[in-house]
């Protein structure tokens, strides 16, 4: 780990989540809100051809209570993200930073003979990174992956995923394990594919010329 486990920070919601990918602590106005919603707007019937009163009512701007209004120079229509708000993005994205580090931290220095070691996002909870061992076969290879689950096809790559906080002899020896798993799945491969030449070259020394 890297300076000790931090603390979650709190959970932003998705529509502040993508203001705050958008604008920021910028302030933002009716011409900035145009470019980057018109388009979710006419895929929901907006008629407007210019940010008037019905895409401003469709925004919804007074029901989200973490936009606050922000006029500009000379009193121009305008807000910004309130700074509670922009206090709890940031947390999220340092807290997002620390997982992706504790994560690169775990692998550095893990000795990997078959596969690679990475780390990924975890779809369902972007807010974590997690560590990848991943080996695509080159060829067909039968066999479960190496957690003892189906494959659904031959080439299938087998894998395994682990938090950002496993310890580096935890996962060394998850490598191990998975490196091994592949190996003895490889060596049955080999053992099948040289029994099959020899019945085939049995079957060639039987054919007469």
């Amino acid at each position: 780990m890297i300076g000790g486990r931090k603390t979650m920070p709190k959970k932003p919601n998705e529509d502040l989540r993508r203001y705050w990918g958008i604008f920021r602590d910028d302030r933002f106005a009716p011409a900035d809100l145009w470019h980057w919603f018109r388009g979710a707007y006419y895929h929901s019937g907006g008629q407007d051809s210019w940010p008037r009163d019905d895409f401003l009512q469709w925004l919804a701007l007074d029901t989200k209570s973490w936009i606050e209004p922000a006029l500009g120079p000379r009193g121009g229509q305008g807000w910004r993200i309130a700074a509670d708000a922009v206090e709890v993005c940031r947390a999220e994205e340092a807290f997002i930073e620390h997982t992706r580090e504790e994560a690169l931290a775990a692998i550095s220095g893990v000795s990997v003979r078959i596969g690679r070691l990475y780390v990924e996002q975890r779809l369902a909870h972007p807010r974590f990174w997690e560590i990848v061992w991943c080996f695509e076969p080159p060829v067909p290879i039968k066999g479960p992956n190496v957690d003892g689950a189906g494959r659904h096809h031959t080439d299938t790559p087998f894998s395994f995923r682990a938090l950002s906080t496993v310890g580096h002899s935890d996962l060394q020896e998850r490598v191990i394990c998975a490196e091994a798993h592949v190996s003895g799945l490889v060596a049955e491969a080999i053992g099948h594919h040289q029994n099959c030449i020899h019945q085939l070259n049995g079957l060639l020394n039987h054919v007469k010329p």
